[in-house]
């Protein structure tokens, strides 16, 4: 491919009205139908000659459109010298077709085809039909409407359509390079001269570079912006003055008269040199000055000073002393090892003294060791192995950072893992060395041996869970079953993977189930979903756990199900719930005062008699509050008593008489038990009262004793 090709399409060398009409004469003459496509088998172009059994019959079907893809693909993908002409896989017409290349890339498909030979296969149309859900009668006449067309006649215009298309793509594809080569050298010129004025007006502008002109006699003519800035002096005041008096320092001011001179004389510039010139204040700058001479035929000759200011340079090779100095610094104490091996004197010519730290070894210690030598046998072989392709890489002028892990050998005999990064380069004497860093990393190579055996663990977990597991992928394809999740299905995994959620569960669940994985993709938690359902090995309650499954590029690539067998526990669940409706019936039609409080000694539940009791009109104006909010404050008092007694305690009261007023004022006598509820590891949680309304016996006793 070329440096165009990889970004090609095939609009790009074809105008499309164009290579419509080319296709629609194509057809015509030749008697065939028509189309280009995309590789993907879209349609580029408009169908020419299309039958009417193609394109009104079989195509429209779905079934029928997936096999016209699927013969397309079977011609096209088949590699071949000469045109490949089969027959299509519905009604057995001859088709054909030509790749369209462009730069070496495939871009487009020309295909041809919807003629017969002259025999009609009836069995095998009523069959197809019947396959499309299409009247047979109707197919058998659209059939025999198709052009007849030899098959070695069908092969030569398989071959003139090659070598049309092979032409046309070529010239195409040529007049495209051209005319985006044209447009390339015109971007090219343009920003050439984009460039030209650009620098021109940097010149005129630029802050780094001093420039000044002068005549034979040294009279200053033109004295630029940075020369304002490097000297203290403004144009206006060095124009007409001698540039000796403005810049040259008093003991240079001979010399340099002498130099202008010559230059005059001459009419060569002296060599540029770094030299140390004078400010309007005085004090001195260092500068890398340069010289030029200007001819303009009919004009004295002009002299330019180009002084470029050093005073960050200075600075800068200042730093560089101390950045060196810091350098070897941390070379010498950095816990990384850096090393250079020469491999043409098979030996080391630096180690950094931190290897004493990683192995035990002094630097004199280890570059008298050889490199062999400080490796374990496999790692040494492993790394010689590769050297000589890594040599190639280099002398064929590749530059390239290379990462290995080796194992080393300390001095006291234990093994280490080492990172060591490694890069060829040519030494000062022509030879090959290789510079590396090497970094211990024993600890992260137990972390991933011990990781390894944490996924071993994952997945024997996974495969011997108690739930069911399995992932799919977006578009609905089993893609993992754990052992539970095959036992619920009663077969074999290799029967499961790889199937759809239609051919295993139906096309009712699989739109339940894509459905759900469209939900699960597009949130950013995982979702819960509760499902009766039927499986071969019977019928069960799951609750299923659906998350999704992020590739490198955090595109969703599958979504994992969690299916917890959750039917004993919605049976008990079914079981709870009638016993509670049976108890609620109960309580709410006994006729005794029944009720229950919290640990705040407020009501959590109460039935009807104990609403008719505090005066209100339903359970719901009673829960969450206390006795104070409907008993007067003496009485309220004295069960609160009652109920801290109980809860503090842990002991019931049983049967004790108290009395109440009731919503009409009238005092009731009840015959009152509290008794504390506990949770299985014996914590208080609640407390549950009963009372019985024992008025009538009260009354009784009352007359008898005044009697």
């Amino acid at each position: 491919m070329d440096e165009f090709s990889s970004e090609i399409r095939f609009t790009d060398i074809f105008e499309q009205a164009e290579i419509q009409r080319l296709q629609d004469l194509f057809s015509d003459a030749t008697g065939v139908a028509s189309i280009i496509s995309d590789p993907l088998g879209n349609p580029l172009t408009r169908p020419s000659n299309f039958t009417r059994l193609c394109s009104e019959l079989i195509r429209p079907t779905e079934k029928g459109m997936e096999l016209c893809r699927k013969s397309d693909a079977a011609i096209i993908g088949t590699v071949s010298s000469e045109p490949v002409v089969s027959p299509c896989l519905g009604c057995g017409l001859w088709e054909s077709g030509v790749p369209v290349f462009a730069g070496g890339k495939h871009i487009a498909n020309w295909l041809i085809g919807q003629v017969r030979d002259e025999n009609i296969d009836g069995n095998r149309t009523a069959g197809y039909a019947d396959a499309l859900g299409l009247d047979g009668t109707e197919l058998g006449k659209a059939l025999e409407e198709v052009p007849v067309m030899p098959v070695e006649k069908f092969r030569k215009v398989a071959k003139m359509l090659s070598f049309y298309v092979n032409g046309l793509s070529e010239k195409a594809y040529e007049n495209y390079l051209k005319n985006r080569k044209i447009e390339e050298l015109d971007k090219a010129n343009n920003e050439l001269l984009e460039s030209e004025v650009r620098f021109r007006n940097l010149l005129m502008d630029v802050q780094s570079v001093s420039v000044q002109g002068y005549d034979a006699d040294g009279i200053t003519q033109y004295w630029n912006t940075a020369s304002e800035e490097l000297y203290g002096y403004t144009a206006g005041e060095a124009i007409g003055r001698n540039l000796l008096d403005l810049i040259i320092p008093p003991e240079m001011r001979s010399f340099v008269k002498q130099a202008i001179a010559q230059m005059v004389d001459s009419g060569e510039p002296i060599p540029a040199s770094e030299l140390m010139l004078m400010r309007s204040d005085g004090s001195r700058i260092p500068v890398f000055s340069s010289h030029t001479i200007v001819k303009i035929p009919g004009k004295a000759q002009e002299l330019f000073c180009i002084d470029i200011d050093l005073s960050d340079l200075r600075k800068a090779e200042e730093k560089l002393r101390e950045s060196e100095e810091k350098y070897r610094f941390l070379t010498e104490n950095i816990s990384d090892v850096i090393w250079i091996y020469n491999i043409t004197y098979n030996k080391f010519t630096y180690i950094s003294p931190s290897v004493l730290n990683l192995r035990g070894f002094t630097d004199t210690e280890a570059m008298k060791e050889g490199l062999s030598a400080s490796l374990t046998p496999v790692s040494a072989k492993g790394l010689i192995e590769k050297v000589p392709s890594r040599m190639r890489e280099f002398q064929d002028g590749i530059s390239k950072t290379y990462i290995d892990e080796l194992e080393q050998v300390c001095k006291d005999g234990s093994i280490i893992w080492v990172e060591a990064s490694t890069k060829f380069q040519n030494a000062k004497d022509g030879t090959i060395e290789v510079q590396g860093v090497s970094r211990d990393i024993t600890a992260r190579k137990l972390a991933e041996i011990a990781l390894r055996e944490s996924e071993e663990k994952y997945r024997l977990l996974v495969e011997n869970a108690g739930i069911g597991v399995g992932v799919y992928s977006p578009d609905g394809r089993i893609l993992f079953y754990n052992q539970k999740a095959v036992e619920h299905m009663g077969g074999k995994a290799e029967d499961l993977i790889g199937k759809t959620l239609k051919e295993v569960f139906g096309e009712h669940v699989e739109k339940i189930y894509l459905n759900r994985f469209r939900e699960v993709s597009e949130s950013e938690q995982s979702l819960e979903y509760e499902d009766f359902v039927t499986l071969p090995t019977g019928n069960y309650w799951f609750l299923t756990n659906n998350t999704k499954i992020l590739g490198p590029d955090g595109e969703v690539t599958g979504v994992m199900l969690l299916s917890h067998d959750i039917t004993e526990r919605k049976l008990a669940g079914e079981m709870l719930d009638k016993e509670r409706l049976l108890f609620r019936t109960l309580i709410d039609n006994i006729p005794d005062a029944i009720y229950s409080k919290d640990l705040n000694y407020c009501k959590t539940l109460a039935n009807e008699t104990e609403v008719r009791y505090m005066g209100a009109k339903s359970e719901a104006d009673v829960l969450g509050k206390d006795d104070s909010a409907f008993y007067p404050e003496e009485l309220a008092k004295k069960f609160l008593e009652d109920d801290k007694l109980v809860i503090e305690s842990g002991k019931p009261i049983l049967n004790r008489e108290e009395f109440i007023f009731d919503e009409q004022g009238q005092k009731r006598w009840l015959l009152s038990s509290k008794i504390p509820l506990r949770e299985k590891g014996g914590e208080i949680s609640d407390l549950l009262g009963i009372g019985r309304d024992i008025t009538d016996r009260k009354q009784v006793e009352e007359a008898l004793a005044r009697k």
